[in-house]
């Protein structure tokens, strides 16, 4: 016919005893009213009931023990292989108006296989799916193995704690994001710790060696003394020069400051002898200067004079000071004193040259005589003060030594200041190969 109308109900001739439909002569569409329910079994144990304007509830009317609604997703795929979806549920609003983005899937929950299934084998992951602009995509997942994995940040509450059934708080977060650990932090050995922008800050060796990839910058006073050892150092290998330097506590305030070697040479020794320069020409010439020796950092002078050898007999040696100039070559205002000198057969040299302009140290000198001494020089730049020098020359002739000792006369600098000095040979050069020429400077003692 067209259409059955019954009055009060439609049922089979007995019970389970009539199929609606066959499998070739299928139903479309089923009405049911507001409220509706749907049971299933003899005993009628499990209902879905509609709910008006809603949706649909799933109930296991068994009221014994542990009779939870089930619901079980199947799939009828014979060969399972990896990535292949067994069930998922996915929601979507079809019918919005925007279509597009609006009407795909816009969130899913899927069972997907993490390999081919065998009689061993049934590793299956869940797949967590939400959209933002896209048809949903994967945001979460937790595998077989119960690694859960998510896509972007995890949030917890503020004092939030994550741990483990022993230690639920071995991790709490805090309200300001301050992660406190109720007990040790260990990594793979050769992990890592850093920043966004420099992961390998930090790498902690398996023997626990830590390498950082910057210099660690600690606060004031952060190490102490006693956390510095120094005995595994690399020996420096060579003497203590000017310019090594060192670290010391300013003031004692805490200020760690570095120092030059050449500052100890002023504190530590007062009232010695500070070497300025050292002199080995190396190579023959009638003269040897020795410009920008004497500044305003020094009043006294100490100048030592060793293995010095005329190349010439009967040459006079004189020394003068030189004036003039930023670098005290400037031979035409040369000043010089009275003389220290000696002639070869130890007689005393005597003369009246205290104004000429070099004062003669030897005269009359045996060629391939060694000639050693010294001499003082006192304020050479102090303008208001007249400059003097004294010194002493000795020499070696055959079996026979001469020595002397002679105080030179003042020189007046007027408005110029000395900067440096000579010596040089009336006649023939200086056979310099062993020459050395040393200039200090007089500290005195505090």
């Amino acid at each position: 016919g067209t259409t059955i109308t019954a009055t009060t109900a439609f049922v089979p001739d007995a019970a389970d005893g009539a199929a609606l439909g066959t499998t070739s002569l299928e139903f479309s569409d089923l009405f049911l009213a507001d409220g509706a329910t749907i049971k299933f079994g003899n005993d009628q144990d499990v209902t879905v009931t509609h709910v008006a304007d809603s949706g649909l509830n799933f109930k296991n009317a068994n009221t014994g023990d542990d009779n939870g609604f089930v619901l079980t997703l199947e799939a009828g795929d014979t060969d399972i292989a990896v990535n292949d979806v067994i069930g998922a549920i996915n929601f979507k609003a079809p019918d919005e108006g925007a279509g597009t983005d609006a009407i795909l899937n816009v969130a899913g929950i899927e069972a997907v296989s993490e390999g081919d299934f065998s009689a061993s084998n049934n590793a299956t992951k869940l797949s967590f799916k939400t959209a933002a602009s896209e048809a949903a995509a994967e945001k979460m997942s937790l595998s077989s193995a119960g690694l859960l994995t998510v896509a972007d940040d995890i949030v917890f509450k503020d004092g939030g704690t994550i741990g483990v059934s022993s230690a639920v708080d071995a991790m709490t977060v805090s309200s300001g994001g301050i992660v406190t650990f109720k007990d040790d932090i260990l990594i793979k050995d050769g992990g890592t710790i850093g920043s966004a922008s420099d992961a390998d800050s930090m790498t902690i060796a398996s023997g626990g060696a830590v390498t950082f990839s910057q210099n660690p910058v600690f606060p004031a006073g952060g190490v102490s003394v006693a956390s510095l050892d120094i005995d595994g150092a690399t020996d420096i290998g060579a003497a203590i020069v000017d310019a090594d330097l060192f670290i010391v506590d300013d003031g004692a305030g805490g200020t760690n400051r570095k120092v030059a070697a050449s500052r100890f040479k002023t504190y530590l020794t007062p009232g010695i002898f500070n070497l300025i320069s050292s002199t080995t020409p190396g190579s023959e010439g009638s003269n040897i200067t020795i410009d920008n020796c004497f500044t305003s950092t020094y009043d006294k002078y100490f100048i030592t004079f060793e293995k010095l050898r005329n190349g010439n007999d009967e040459s006079r040696l004189d020394m003068y000071l030189r004036v003039g100039g930023g670098s005290g070559s400037d031979a035409g205002t040369n000043h010089g004193g009275a003389y220290l000198g000696y002639r070869h057969d130890g007689q005393y040299m005597s003369g009246s040259t205290v104004n000429s302009l070099q004062g003669t140290i030897a005269g009359n000198i045996q060629n391939d005589t060694y000639y050693h001494g010294f001499a003082y020089v006192f304020y050479p730049t102090t303008t208001a003060i007249n400059t003097t020098f004294q010194g002493q020359m000795t020499f070696r002739e055959g079996s026979t030594s001469y020595a002397g000792f002679t105080n030179f006369g003042y020189i007046d600098l007027g408005s110029q200041a000395h900067t440096g000095f000579a010596i040089q040979l009336s006649s023939g050069n200086f056979n310099q190969t062993n020459t050395t020429i040393n200039v200090y400077g007089i500290t005195d003692a505090t």
